[in-house]
């Protein structure tokens, strides 16, 4: 722009079209540097800062408050990567994640004692990262992909009715097994810089809901795929500003509210709380988001499970040579 006066200026704008264009060109160059036409990047109406013109979500901000988790006891050292929380027939029960056994255990929530362990026969702990049930299956999500270059992603079923808590050891059979992939997805070299880890799971009416676990951006996209045996195609719903990396989820008992567990190794823990979502998918409601405190405090936290409509348990793995966690959070 300063070039193009630069050379009017140097013309002497001889002659009404150039004279013309020189009054337009003034008119254009004040416009542009005196006026700011950009919306806030925030298109999700459960925002503060909404804006309806807007098309992106990174700039999204929520109501925010602050809750003190009560910490409950060190874990077994036998889950000492704890990454998914169920409570099955009222025992709580949780699994490792990559590197480690293909077994289910179920931990005493007052001393953190394991009381038994179940072998998922015909499964295989790549990476599992979350669980998830419907009234008969459990959900055990291999779907952890730190490198981003998984090609096999998938979640075990298992019939609720094959666990027998009355044995220290045991095996349950799968019951099925859901493969599938994103379609947004082109590149599958393995780098830090991608948004294809996930590590929540949500079952609802007949499907799983996957919240995504970002590198890449402070986002979370939200895919669903159905939640019955066979191979599928994850259809991305939506997107939400988490500001964290997401770890775990859970749904209440009611149905009627989800929360999401998350942390920055640099920053906080934080749980999200999601409303309001009547019919619609997970994200369409109302957000929430409440500060624990900072990852040093209170470790990586990986796991949250309801146990009743507005406390959880929520688990923290191994981190820095500090034993597992389990804590107890209740919200309003």
């Amino acid at each position: 722009m300063k070039s193009d006066l630069l050379s009017f200026f140097q013309s002497g704008f001889r002659g009404p079209t150039l004279r013309l264009g020189f009054l337009l060109l003034i008119v254009s160059f004040l416009s542009s540097g005196c006026s700011d036409t950009s919306a806030p990047e925030c298109a999700d109406p459960a925002a503060n800062n909404f804006n309806s013109d807007a098309i992106g979500f990174t700039d999204c901000e929520f109501e925010q408050q602050m809750a003190t988790p009560d910490f409950l006891t060190f874990l077994d050292q036998a889950v000492e990567e704890t990454s998914g929380l169920a409570i099955v027939n009222d025992r709580l029960i949780t699994h490792n994640d990559r590197g480690h056994s293909n077994e289910l255990f179920v931990v005493d929530p007052e001393s953190g004692l394991v009381l038994n362990s179940f072998e998922v026969t015909g499964a295989e702990n790549e990476d599992w990262e979350d669980l998830a049930q419907s009234d008969e299956i459990l959900f055990v999500g291999d779907m952890g992909n730190n490198p981003g270059d998984r090609r096999n992603l998938r979640i075990y079923m298992v019939k609720k009715s094959d666990f027998d808590f009355g044995t220290e050891t045991g095996e349950v059979p799968i019951a099925g097994l859901i493969e599938f992939y994103y379609p947004e997805q082109e590149v599958f070299e393995a780098n830090n810089n991608h948004n294809w880890d996930c590590e929540a799971l949500i079952y609802r009416d007949g499907y799983l809901y996957l919240f995504m676990k970002h590198r890449k951006d402070p986002l979370s996209n939200l895919y669903r795929i159905p939640a019955e045996e066979g191979s599928h195609t994850a259809q991305l719903l939506a997107y939400f500003n988490a500001g964290h990396r997401i770890t775990g989820g859970d749904i209440s008992p009611d149905g009627n509210q989800i929360a999401l567990v998350g942390y920055n190794k640099d920053d906080n823990c934080v749980v999200w709380l999601l409303d309001g979502f009547g019919d619609g998918h997970p994200l369409s409601g109302s957000k929430r988001m409440f500060t624990l405190g900072s990852f040093s405090a209170l470790g990586q936290m990986e796991a949250i499970v309801y146990t009743n409509d507005t406390t959880f348990y929520i688990s923290a793995e191994e981190v820095d040579g500090i034993p597992p966690r389990l804590y107890r959070l209740e919200l309003p």
